[in-house]
C-alpha cells in the first residue's frame, strides 16, 4: 500500500494532513474491486497509519457494518473523542477531493436540501452565506431564494442541474437573480476561494480572506496581492478567520513567500512511533515578501485550525505579521487520506504538529499577539477584528 499525501484540512468539521511521494496526486485506491473489502481496507488503513496506541483498535472486524461503524468506533476509544478522523460515502469524498485538489472554487453559499424540480411552491432558497467568502462580501443573504443563474432560470431544473451552472474555477464570475422578501436583485460573485478586496485606498490596506488550503493557493494569493498592489496597496490584512485548514503543500508555499529567510523551521510532523520529520523555509518555492509584521495583519480566531494554525504560528514567532483576533481552535494534529475501492474515502489522524519553537498545541490552540473579541456574529458593517486590524495598521 502506497502512503497518502498528508493535508491539513477541514472539511466537513473534519483536518487532515501527510506526506508522499507525489504531493498533488488524488489519493490512491487501496485495492481494485477484487480485493479485500472497504471494511477490511479501512481497518488496514488503521493498523498502519493511526496516531494512537493500535490497542485502540478492533482486534475482530465481527458486528461492524461497514466503514463508518468502524470509524464511529475507533473514534469513541479516546477519552476526548477523536474529533478529528472520519469516514466518507463516496458523492461525499468526491466533493472533498474537488476543493482539496483546487477542481472547485466555492462561492461561499449553502443551499437549504432541495429534492424534486424547482417550482414556485418548491423553491432553492439559501440556508446559509460562509463568513468571510465571496458572497458573503457581495452581499448574498441566508433566505435568499435563487431564480436565475446568468440569465438562466432554474424553475424546472433539479439541483444537481443548478450546481452545473454555477461557476468552479477561482476567480470564474456569475450573475444570479435572487428574490429578498418581495423583491428581485441580481448580484455579481464569483467562486473565489481566496477573496481580495480594497478597504481603504487613501491608507493603502488590502484585504485577503483565505477560505482554504489547496495546492495552488500560494498561485492565488500572489495573483491577489498584484491585483492589490497595483491599486496602491501598501499594507496587508491576511483573513484566514473561520478556515480549518487545507493541503500542506499550500501552507508550505504560502509560508515560503512571507517568511523570505532560508533554513527556518516552519513546523515538524511526527507519527506514532516519535519519527519526526520537519519543514524549513526554502524547501519549496520562495520569494521575497514586501510586507512584515509593521504592514502586515494575520487574522484568526478559534475556527482556524491545521494549517491556518501553522500559518499564524510562523508568521507570529518570526515576527513576519502581527496576529490579532482570539485564541486558535488547537488543532495539532494532521490526518492522512485514504480512498477506498467503492468510491468512498477516510482521513485518519497519523500526525502530531509542531510549531517551530516545538511547541505542541494541541487542543490549547494559538494565541495572538493583540486580543480581538469578535462582533456576534461578525456583519459587513460590523466586523469589530477587522476593525482591530485596520486601526492597528493605520496608527501612528
Amino acid at each position: 500500500m502506497r502512503k497518502m499525501t498528508l493535508f491539513f484540512l477541514f472539511f466537513g468539521l473534519t483536518v487532515l494532513g501527510g506526506c508522499s511521494s507525489s504531493e498533488s496526486d488524488a489519493p490512491p485506491l487501496l485495492s481494485n474491486e477484487e480485493g479485500p473489502s472497504p471494511l477490511l481496507q479501512i481497518h488496514q488503513v488503521y493498523l498502519e497509519n493511526y496516531l494512537y496506541a493500535p490497542e485502540e483498535l478492533p482486534t475482530s472486524l465481527s458486528g461492524f457494518s461497514g466503514p463508518s461503524d468502524y470509524v464511529n468506533f475507533v473514534n469513541n476509544q479516546r477519552p476526548e473523542n477523536d474529533r478529528f478522523s472520519s469516514y466518507l460515502e463516496p458523492e461525499a469524498f468526491a466533493s472533498f477531493n474537488e476543493v482539496i485538489f483546487q477542481e472547485r472554487a466555492l462561492i461561499g453559499i449553502q443551499f437549504t436540501p432541495h429534492e424534486g424540480i424547482i417550482s414556485e411552491s418548491n423553491p432553492l432558497l439559501m440556508e446559509s452565506i460562509r463568513v468571510f467568502s465571496r458572497a458573503y462580501y457581495d452581499g448574498l443573504q441566508a433566505g435568499d431564494r435563487l431564480l436565475e443563474v446568468d440569465g438562466i432560470p432554474i424553475s424546472g431544473m433539479t439541483f444537481e442541474q443548478v450546481r452545473e451552472l454555477l461557476p468552479t474555477f477561482e476567480n470564474e464570475p456569475v450573475i444570479l437573480k435572487i428574490l429578498r422578501g418581495a423583491s428581485e436583485f441580481f448580484f455579481t460573485t464569483s467562486s473565489e476561494n481566496s477573496v481580495e478586496l480594497v478597504l481603504d485606498p487613501v491608507q493603502g490596506i488590502g484585504y485577503i480572506s483565505l477560505r482554504t488550503f489547496s495546492d495552488d493557493s500560494l498561485t492565488f494569493i500572489l495573483s491577489d496581492i498584484q491585483a492589490l498592489q497595483s491599486q496602491g496597496v501598501t499594507r496587508l490584512i491576511l483573513d484566514v478567520r473561520e478556515n480549518g485548514g487545507g493541503a500542506l503543500i499550500g501552507v508550505r508555499n504560502i509560508l515560503n513567500y512571507f517568511i523570505p529567510t532560508e533554513g527556518l523551521l516552519l513546523y515538524s510532523l511526527e507519527d506514532r512511533n516519535a519519527v519526526r520529520e520537519s519543514q524549513f523555509t526554502g524547501s519549496f518555492t520562495s520569494r521575497e515578501s514586501v510586507f512584515d509584521e509593521t504592514n502586515m495583519v494575520i487574522l484568526a480566531d478559534a475556527g482556524s485550525l491545521s494549517a491556518s494554525e501553522i500559518l499564524a504560528n510562523a508568521l507570529k514567532f518570526y515576527q513576519e505579521a502581527t496576529f490579532i483576533g482570539t485564541q486558535t481552535g488547537g488543532k495539532g494534529v494532521a490526518q492522512s487520506v485514504f480512498g477506498l475501492s467503492d468510491g468512498s474515502g477516510t482521513i485518519v489522524v497519523s500526525r502530531k504538529i509542531f510549531g517551530p519553537n516545538n511547541d505542541f498545541y494541541h487542543l490549547q490552540g494559538i494565541a495572538p499577539d493583540f486580543q480581538s473579541n469578535a462582533s456576534t456574529p461578525p456583519t459587513l458593517g460590523n466586523d469589530s477584528q477587522l476593525q482591530d486590524a485596520i486601526d492597528f495598521l493605520t496608527a501612528p
